[in-house]
């Protein structure tokens, strides 16, 4: 651990090619360890499967990439057994980050304005950190609607009084759904 936050301390907060690097060299490694135990699991010592399953079980979505990445379609059980606990591991992050993010509904502290280059059309939307969790969890949750649409709902959130705003976020965790918010603005959406 120390001598990663000693190559942290090494390299500019500007190299993003040397930060890239890292990251990818710690990437692989945890992968790399998983992907062996993801190949026991699956390999023919029904001892050794039975236990390096039980390890990718408890390493939970840490193995999501490399299980994602192992799956076969050759054997049935195996494949559908497979995708049923990538299913699950990836629901259990998603609860957990959307219960941060309800919680997060509740926090109004103002974040600071954006960095901006160059000109800028319209105003700058300031946003507050409830604002911030409602876009990520409609993100999260409204799997219905593409980019295009969440980032035009953002707009719309971002140009309402933050009384409104209160108001939306207020009937979110009411009923848990989101609002059409291109209603606001009529000719826009």
């Amino acid at each position: 651990m120390q001598s990663l936050i000693d190559t942290l301390r090494a390299i500019p907060k500007d190299d993003f090619d040397r930060l890239e690097t890292l990251a990818d060299s710690i990437r692989i490694r945890g992968y790399d360890e998983a992907r062996t135990v993801t190949s026991l699991a699956m390999g023919s010592d029904p001892v050794l499967a039975q236990k390096a399953l039980l390890v990718l079980i408890n390493l939970g979505e840490l193995a999501m990439v490399p299980q994602a990445d192992s799956l076969e379609a050759r054997n049935a059980d195996a494949y559908a057994k497979g995708f049923t606990r990538l299913t699950d591991w990836h629901l259990g992050a998603k609860g957990r980050i959307a219960a941060i993010l309800v919680k997060a509904l509740d926090d109004k502290r103002p974040l600071p304005p954006p960095q901006l280059v160059g000109a800028v059309e319209g105003r700058v939307r300031l946003k507050r950190v409830c604002d911030q969790a409602y876009i990520q969890l409609r993100k999260l949750l409204a799997t219905e609607e593409n980019d295009t649409e969440i980032s035009l709902q953002e707009k719309f959130l971002l140009d309402l009084p933050e009384e409104k705003r209160d108001f939306e976020i207020s009937k979110f965790k009411q009923g848990k759904s989101f609002s059409n918010l291109s209603e606001a603005f009529p000719g826009e959406g």
